[in-house]
Formats: structure tokens, sequence, C-alpha cells
């Protein structure tokens, strides 16, 4: 999908319908002429951008002419056909429009996230498929991607106690998690001081897969703008913290 300004769309036919206002035989002035091309080039380079080939094609051949004297009538035969071919290609496209609040989730998608990516750099596809998701309003999609964000977080605390995650659920994990949590907490006693980390990892692992994961993971349940974001921002929030002592092994 390819994104672009409205401002960008609105210049180039604002540009476009000046070329077809010209009239007669009279020749264009030299330094008006450059400041045309220069127009057309930044016009072409928006027809690539927004993937109008036709029209980008016939301001090359403007472009071309405007390197020797021309006349009104030429440029406007010229524009004519670029506008033509801009009203035709913009009539053949969906457009779909994306507020300010979510032009930050889906051009910054990992913005906040840099404390979680450096100590779990396989989560970035899910941090920025959950941004952009929740920007482009696919709501459950959002959720999806947040809850696999939690993947690796969950992978790393079972490596702290030996546990396997191969072929294994969640519940089976942290269940075997929790009590290898108990066992060294006997064996230590007061001496391991992260316990009580360890101990809230493994609660909040499994209260996000009780609240949420389990229902978007198996298609039992949608869900709207303010509760994707809400679970978006808890999953960030948690994953900031569990990063302060976690982290996936380097490949």
């Amino acid at each position: 999908m390819q994104s672009f300004s409205g401002f960008d769309l609105f210049g180039l036919g604002q540009f476009i319908t000046a070329l077809t206002e010209g009239e007669g035989q009279r020749i264009i002035p030299e330094d008006t002429r450059h400041q045309m091309e220069q127009a057309a080039r930044q016009a072409r380079r928006t027809c690539i951008l927004c993937g109008f080939p036709a029209t980008a094609a016939g301001l090359a051949r403007l472009i071309a002419d405007l390197q020797a004297p021309i006349t009104e009538e030429q440029v406007t035969i010229g524009g004519r056909y670029c506008f033509q071919a801009l009203t035709d290609e913009a009539g053949a496209r969906l457009f779909l429009y994306m507020g300010e609040s979510r032009r930050y989730y889906y051009e910054s998608p990992s913005e906040g996230w840099n404390d979680v990516l450096e100590k779990f750099p396989s989560a970035r596809l899910d941090i920025e498929e959950a941004s952009k998701c929740y920007a482009l309003a696919r709501y459950t999609a959002s959720v999806f991607h947040s809850m696999r964000i939690l993947e690796p977080a969950l992978n790393a605390l079972a490596g702290e106690f030996a546990v396997s995650t191969d072929r294994a659920n969640w519940h089976n994990i942290l269940d075997q998690v929790v009590a290898a949590i108990e066992q060294k907490s006997k064996a230590q006693g007061a001496g391991w001081t992260d316990q009580q980390f360890y101990s809230e990892a493994a609660v909040d692992l499994r209260f996000f897969k009780d609240a949420w994961r389990n229902h978007v993971m198996h298609v039992r349940k949608t869900f709207d703008e303010e509760r994707a974001l809400g679970i978006y921002q808890r999953v960030r929030d948690l994953m900031r913290h569990l990063s302060t002592k976690l982290s996936e092994p380097p490949l």
C-alpha cells in the first residue's frame, strides 16, 4: 500500500489544471519556462509516488519540450493530455483517508518501543503490524499482532528456568514456569531478590493469555478501536517492564 499526503495530490491537480489555461502563440519567457520545468519535475515525482504512470509519462514529454523555446499553446496541448490522464488514473483508484492521530501509528510504527526492540528484536514485525493495523482500523488484527509481540518475552522467561517452549502452549509453559519459580523461591528464600519480578511476569503473561490472547487467536471475539488501542498500550507497557531484566538470546 502506497501512502502520500492529500496536499501532494491537491498540488498535482492544481498544477496540471494551470497547464491547460494558456492560449496563443506567445513564446514563454525563458525564466518562466525553467520554473515550469522544475514544477513539472516535482509533479512527475508526485505522479510516480501516487501510482499515476500515464500522467507521469505525459509530464516527462512536457519536461522534454520545455528544454527549448515553446509557446503557450504547445504547453496547453501537453497539459490537456496530462489532465485527462490524471482524471482517468485518479478515477480508477480507491483512496483511503487517515486522520492525523492515526497517521502517527502508521508512519512511526515502532516509536516508543526502542527499549523493547533492543532486547527483543524479533518482535519488530509484530510491533509494526500492530501499529499499522490500528491506524488502518483493523482493530482485531491489531490485537492479534499485539499478542504475538509477547511471544519472545514468554520464551525468554521460560528460558530463565530451563522450561522448553518447543510445541508447547502458553498454559503449559506458564504452569511450568510458576512451578520453577516456587521451587527456586523455596530453595533460596529471601536471598533471591528477583523472585517478585519473575512471579509478576508470569502472572501478567497469564492475564494477557486469559483476557485477550485466547480469544483473538481462536476467533472468539472481535475488538473495537478503544479496546485495540488500550490492549496495544498495555502490551507496550508490559514489554518495557519485562525488557528491564529479560532478553532473547542473540542469533
